[in-house]
């Protein structure tokens, strides 16, 4: 306790810390506030089919845009701590890795718009958007840049322009064009996605001149062919790719599949609502993601005991706070839906009344899964998001045709609380619930990712 001591107590009460973590949620918030203030702009600027018509388009992107990069950039956070060489190593054939995978990312996009497009309208609001693809890998690696050279002001600033960039550039579409529709939006959000590449171009080649820079002139992997490189890239990160990518599949899913079960007008509708839940999700995202889960890594090496701790109290706070955002979705947002939307989305607001049940469950899941790091952990992790997302797919799929929107919402609860009971089960498994103070045994069992 007294090593561990030292550099932890340092690390919470040094200024700079706080102020770095500060940043960095502010930044989290103005990004997600901007993300929900462009989306509910645009869905009163055009009619419920041809919002569904846009939402469904973004979804199919959001989903294959994780596949760019594929993990890379927490993959090499993650090994970070081993020294700037290996980082270096590590580095020059994640880059490689990345080209690959963002090329591969493209050509599963066209595909799949050109599989599940309903005509040629949609097909094309579609491609357009794919510049959204290029743009999620290069800004990762921007992102990664700063996150190693610890400018957290700057990383805060980068991570909420891409929303920021947005809002603008749908506040310019509404007050230009004398009527919109779904394609003046992607083309809006493409050149932003293409502002962004361009602007990433200079932080990237000052990395790739890192890498070269630091890379052993003896490292192994040099010799290896390109191809085999890349393959070793992907077998070591996998784990750290495929949670996000099935992540995004289980939340855009419902919207694909009921716009082309029930068409375009149900899919806004259901889109509608999905933002408003996105809005309810980012309390325990922030708090997780950019306060606690640093901490926990680094906790997970020096006090097992303090991170147990710190994980049980999270999921009475969570709770707590799940019981009352839902209760206030569920009150407040079928008031407001309409005033956000404009009336042609009243079904929306009777629709929340339902998905505001997903809340407790969503706080609570996060906080069960957020002790889960290591490479196997993440392996669960990902095991607990594809069941989710095969629930909510073959849910959505049995009921779209007949129930619409309602299908969707059936499916988004359901997965949400599928998600939750096997990350209760996986924490049962590992001892992370076991009641009284936790022994040397169970420390290990949990450092190790190993089951009793």
């Amino acid at each position: 306790m007294k090593y561990f001591a030292r550099p932890f107590s340092a690390l919470l009460l040094n200024r700079r810390a706080i102020a770095a973590v500060v940043i960095l949620w502010l930044g989290a918030i103005l990004g997600a506030l901007a993300s929900f203030s462009s989306q509910v702009m645009i869905a009163r600027a055009l009619t419920p089919a041809e919002f569904g018509v846009f939402a469904s388009a973004l979804a199919l992107v959001t989903a294959i845009s994780p596949l760019a990069g594929f993990g890379q950039h927490t993959y090499l956070v993650k090994v970070s701590g081993q020294g700037p060489s290996y980082l270096a190593n590590k580095l020059a054939d994640s880059l490689s890795f990345v080209i690959a995978s963002t090329a591969v990312s493209c050509t599963i996009l066209v595909l799949a718009a050109t599989a599940l497009s309903a005509g040629g309208y949609s097909l094309v609001v579609s491609l357009v958007l794919g510049s959204i693809v290029v743009a999620s890998a290069t800004n990762d690696l921007v992102s990664l840049r700063l996150i190693l050279a610890e400018r957290h002001t700057e990383l805060s600033v980068w991570n909420s322009l891409p929303h920021l960039a947005r809002l603008v550039a749908v506040g310019v579409v509404i007050l230009l064009a004398p009527s919109v529709n779904a394609m003046h939006f992607a083309i809006a959000y493409s050149l932003v996605a293409v502002m962004l590449v361009a602007m990433s171009c200079k932080p990237i080649s000052k990395l790739a001149a890192s890498v070269r820079s630091n890379v052993e002139k003896d490292y192994a992997g040099s010799a290896m062919p390109i191809w085999r490189r890349i393959l070793s890239v992907a077998h070591v990160a996998w784990p750290y790719g495929v949670e996000p990518f099935i992540y995004m599949v289980y939340f855009q899913a419902a919207i694909v599949i009921i716009s082309q079960l029930s068409g375009s007008h149900q899919a806004g509708v259901f889109a509608a609502s999905v933002t408003v839940l996105s809005a309810a999700y980012l309390l325990p995202t922030v708090i997780y993601q950019k306060f606690l889960i640093p901490k926990f890594h680094r906790l997970r090496h020096f006090d097992m005991q303090t991170l147990v701790t710190l994980y049980r109290n999270g999921i009475k706070l969570m709770l707590i706070f799940g019981i009352v955002v839902g209760a206030l979705v569920g009150f407040i947002c079928p008031l407001i839906m309409p005033l956000l939307f404009g009336n042609s989305y009243l079904e929306s607001a009777s629709l929340m009344l339902l998905l505001a049940l997903c809340v407790p469950a969503r706080y609570l899941s996060t906080a069960f899964g957020a002790a889960f790091l290591d490479r196997g952990q993440m392996r669960d992790r990902a095991a607990c998001f594809t069941a989710a997302a095969v629930v909510v797919a073959i849910t959505t799929a049995a009921f779209a045709s007949k129930y619409g929107a309602v299908a969707g919402v059936a499916a988004t609860i359901l997965g949400e609380y599928v998600i939750l009971i096997a990350f209760i089960h996986r924490a049962l498994k590992s001892q992370l619930l076991s009641k009284g103070p936790t022994t040397g045994k169970q420390i290990n069992e949990i450092r190790c990712g190993e089951v009793t």
